[in-house]
C-alpha cells in the first residue's frame, strides 16, 4: 500500500509491504551495509547507531556523495535517518511468522513523489527477493515509466493551478515529473502539436520555450525543463488576456492534455 499525505508543510509517502521473514532478519537488511548495497539505491556507510553519520555514495556516479544522520534507531523496530533534507523512517512489526514492513519518506519535493513512490516499490521489491534469496537486479531495473504514471494519477499529480491576473487575465501552470532526461524532452517538444508556435519563439535550448500560442491573441505559452528525479521537470505555463477567446477553463484542459500525450509519448 502506498498513500501520499502533507504533514506540517512537508509531504509524506507512506509505503507498507508485508514480508515473509521475521523482524530480526529484515533488522539484519536494514543496517547492515553488505546487505543494503544489494536493494538500497546507493551504498550506505557510517555509524549504524543513535546519532550516527551516514554517507550515501551512488554507485554509478549519479549525483555526488551526499550525508545523513541517524535520528531514531530501536533495533529490529525502527531504524529513521536523514538524507539531505529527506527523512527516511523504516519500522518493523511482527506479522505472524513474518514481518510488516512501513517505509515513511518525509521531503519537500511534491512534483516528486511519483519518482519516489516508484523507486522505493522497485527497492522493496529487490530487498524482498533478496530475503528470499531468490536471483536480484539493481533496483533501477524496476523503475518504469508506467508505474511513474499510475503514481501521477494515485497522488493527483496530473493536475495544474489556474489564476486570475490584473486586468482580467488567467494563468494556468502545471509542474510535472517526468521520466526521461530533459535532452529527450526538448526533443520532443521540437515536434508539431495541437499547441504549435505561432511566432516570437524564444528559446534557450534544452531548457526554456515560449512563443504565441496559436490561434488565440494576447495568449502566451511557456515550457520550462530542469533535471528532476527519474527525468525531466517540466513546467507548462499559459497565460491569457481580457483578449483571449479561450477560456481559462479550455486552456487548463488544453494543457493537462499535452502533459498526457507528452507523458505516454515518453513511456512508448
Amino acid at each position: 500500500m502506498e498513500r501520499l499525505t502533507h504533514v506540517d508543510g512537508r509531504h509524506v509517502l507512506r509505503i507498507e509491504r508485508r514480508l515473509a521473514h521475521p523482524p530480526a532478519r529484515v533488522w539484519r537488511a536494514l543496517i547492515t551495509p553488505a546487505e543494503l548495497s544489494r536493494w538500497f539505491p546507493a551504498d550506505v556507510s557510517g555509524g549504524f547507531e543513535p546519532g550516527g553519520k551516514l554517507t550515501f555514495t551512488f554507485r554509478e556516479e549519479e549525483a555526488p556523495p551526499s550525508d545523513g544522520q541517524v535520528v531514531a534507531f530501536e533495533p529490529e523496530r525502527v531504524f529513521a535517518f536523514t538524507w539531505e533534507e529527506d527523512v527516511l523512517r523504516w519500522e518493523l512489526a511482527p506479522d505472524g511468522e513474518g514481518s510488516l514492513l512501513t517505509l515513511v519518506h518525509t521531503f519537500d519535493d511534491g512534483p516528486g513523489a511519483a519518482s519516489f513512490a516508484t523507486g522505493w516499490v522497485a527497492c522493496i521489491d529487490v530487498l524482498d527477493a533478496s530475503l528470499d534469496g531468490r536471483p536480484t537486479a539493481e533496483p533501477s531495473a524496476g523503475w518504469t515509466a508506467a508505474t511513474h504514471d499510475h503514481y501521477l494519477d494515485a497522488f493527483g499529480l496530473r493536475e495544474g493551478v489556474t489564476e486570475t491576473t490584473p486586468g482580467g487575465g488567467w494563468r494556468v501552470r502545471f509542474v510535472r515529473q517526468l521520466t526521461k532526461p530533459v535532452g529527450t524532452v526538448w526533443e520532443r517538444l521540437s515536434a508539431p502539436d495541437g499547441l504549435d508556435p505561432a511566432g516570437d519563439r524564444q528559446e534557450q535550448a534544452p531548457t526554456s520555450l515560449r512563443y504565441r500560442w496559436a490561434g488565440e491573441p494576447g495568449a502566451t505559452l511557456g515550457w520550462e525543463l530542469s533535471p528532476g528525479p527519474g527525468g525531466a521537470r517540466a513546467v507548462l505555463t499559459v497565460a491569457g488576456s481580457a483578449a483571449s477567446p479561450r477560456s481559462a477553463e479550455q486552456a487548463y484542459r488544453a494543457c493537462r492534455d499535452r502533459l498526457d500525450a507528452l507523458a505516454a509519448d515518453l513511456r512508448a
